[in-house]
């Protein structure tokens, strides 16, 4: 089972909330831009700044963070679950933007 246990403020306080698929808007479920600490269990995610997994990126793999760091305190508004292959990771780099 892979899980993200998203907390409103620090250290695990407040209301939470547990989600399983891929969100590309935290506003429908009334979670946008107010994420302070949150748990991962299984497979690491990646929370976005923007909806539509786009702006700045944050991995979390399998772990509890009491707080999510300066760079994404409340800022955090879609995750998505890694599901490619961790067991060999591979990556492509380009010389120049877009490709």
């Amino acid at each position: 089972m892979h899980k993200f246990i998203i907390y409103e403020h620090a250290n695990f306080n407040s209301y939470c909330r547990e989600l399983t698929p891929d969100i590309s808007h935290l506003r429908s479920v009334g979670w946008n831009d107010c994420i302070s600490s949150l748990k991962v269990i299984g497979q690491p995610w990646v929370a976005y700044q923007h909806h539509h997994y786009s702006g700045k990126i944050r991995v979390f793999a399998e772990g509890d963070y009491s707080f999510v760091g300066h760079d994404m305190n409340n800022e955090i508004t879609s995750l998505q679950l890694i599901t490619e292959n961790l067991q060999n990771p591979q990556i492509t780099l380009c010389e120049h933007s877009h490709y």
